[in-house]
C-alpha cells in the first residue's frame, strides 16, 4: 500500500512545506505503508491506495445477532464537521489561544488535535482474533457509519453513558445549540472506530486493544 501526499495550506511561509511534510511523515509512521511519491509544493493533499486479499476483506456479511460491538476512542473531532465547528466557535474572529478548564487546553489546541490512525491496532487485532465487522466513525457519525458493518436486518445498540464523551463535543453542542441527534449524525462523539466480535473474543480483544495503547 502507499500514500500519495497532496494538500493545501491557508497561509504559506518559507517553513510551511517542511513542517507539513514532517507532519505527513509522522502520520505515515502510524501506518504500514510506503510513500509512493512526494512534492516540495506547499499545496499538499492526499489519498491512500492499497490491496487486500479478497478472503481478508472486512465487509458487512459476517456480523451476526449477539455479536459484541467494541469501540476505540477518538482523539477528538478528527476531520469531520469542521464547517460547523468554525461557525460555532467563530474561528475567523475568536481568540483560540484562551485556556479552557473544561478542555484542559486551549480551544485552538483541541481543534488542531491530529486524527487518530488505527491501522496498526486493527492489523494487530485481525491477526489474533476474528474481526467480524468494522466501522470507521467519520462524517455522518453513528447513524451513517455503524450500519456499514451490519447485514440487513441486524441493528446495533450503543449504550449512552457506557463511555466518556470528550468535553469538546459538549461545548460544541451547547454553544451551537445543536440537537443531540444531529451531534450523533455528524461527529464521532468520542468513538473513532468500532468493531464487531464474537462474545467469546471480547476479553481477549479488550486486552489486545489496551496493549496497543488505545
Amino acid at each position: 500500500s502507499g500514500l500519495l501526499p497532496y494538500g493545501r495550506l491557508g497561509q504559506v511561509t518559507k517553513d510551511s512545506p517542511t513542517l507539513f511534510r514532517n507532519d505527513i511523515n509522522r502520520h505515515i509512521s502510524q501506518m504500514v505503508t510506503t510513500r509512493i511519491s512526494t512534492t516540495n509544493s506547499p499545496w499538499l493533499a492526499g489519498f491512500a491506495v492499497g490491496i487486500v486479499a479478497k478472503k481478508k476483506t472486512l465487509d458487512n456479511t459476517k456480523t451476526a445477532e449477539g455479536d459484541e460491538a467494541i469501540a476505540l476512542a477518538s482523539s477528538g473531532i478528527h476531520s469531520n464537521g469542521y464547517s460547523l465547528v468554525r461557525k460555532v466557535f467563530d474561528v475567523e474572529n475568536a481568540d483560540l489561544n484562551v485556556y479552557s478548564d473544561e478542555l484542559g487546553k486551549t480551544i485552538g489546541e483541541e481543534l488542531l488535535t491530529p486524527t487518530k490512525i488505527y491501522v496498526k491496532t486493527i492489523l494487530g487485532l485481525n491477526e489474533q482474533i476474528k474481526i467480524k465487522g468494522i466501522s470507521h466513525i467519520t462524517g455522518g457519525g453513528f447513524y451513517e457509519n455503524i450500519p456499514r458493518m451490519l447485514p440487513e436486518g441486524i441493528h446495533a445498540e450503543v449504550k449512552k453513558g457506557s463511555y466518556d464523551i470528550p468535553a469538546i463535543f459538549g461545548m460544541l453542542q451547547k454553544d451551537g445549540n445543536i440537537e443531540e441527534e444531529m451531534m450523533y449524525n455528524t461527529y464521532n462523539m468520542g468513538i473513532g472506530m468500532m468493531i464487531a466480535v464474537d462474545p467469546a473474543d471480547v476479553d481477549k480483544t479488550l486486552m489486545l486493544i489496551k496493549a496497543a495503547g488505545e
